[in-house]
């Protein structure tokens, strides 16, 4: 009896005890930001809610094989677009913020972004697009510090950070 209660409980469909991430890497997110098939534009500044922020989504146990709809909200954000050269003209733009599931796991959005590093989707109508999920974005680098700037300069006239760089920037 212990037995098959055993194999029963095996073959119930549940979450695992824990989510395993990537620590994020703003030269990883460069190259797959540079190597996608969709536009990323680079920016450095303050991204900020546009009106109250929908609640952040979740999952129950028995819904996590449904699909799963992203919930979205509009921000504002405030600052200059980053290039090959440095900084690039200063921009003011609305961004929809997708945040998404993985299983019974989800992001959540930001209250504010004071001073960051962005990779932002732009689609073809130019509009901006930002997806965050239940790991930490390699999408979003909050206080850049002037030598991961002059790194991504570098990357970007290299067109693509070195596997050397970019494991340099994973030790602690």
């Amino acid at each position: 009896m212990l037995r098959w209660l055993t194999t029963a409980l095996m073959m119930v469909p549940v979450a695992a005890d824990a989510l395993s991430c990537m620590r994020p890497n703003p030269l990883r997110g460069f190259n797959t930001a540079f190597e996608a098939e969709e536009t990323y534009v680079m920016v450095r500044g303050s991204l900020r809610p546009v009106g109250p922020l929908p609640d952040n989504p979740q999952v129950r146990v028995e819904d996590q094989a449904k699909p799963f709809e992203p919930v979205t909200a509009t921000y504002e954000f405030e600052g200059h677009m980053l290039g090959p050269n440095g900084r690039g003209r200063d921009m003011s733009a609305k961004v929809e913020v997708s945040v998404t599931c993985l299983a019974v796991w989800c992001g959540g959005f930001p209250e504010k972004f004071d001073d960051a590093l962005m990779y932002l989707a732009r689609d073809k109508d130019q509009s901006l697009h930002l997806d965050l999920g239940p790991c930490p974005s390699e999408r979003v680098f909050e206080n850049p510090t002037p030598a991961l700037i002059s790194t991504l300069q570098n990357c970007w006239q290299s067109e693509g950070c070195s596997q050397t760089g970019i494991e340099a920037f994973d030790r602690p």
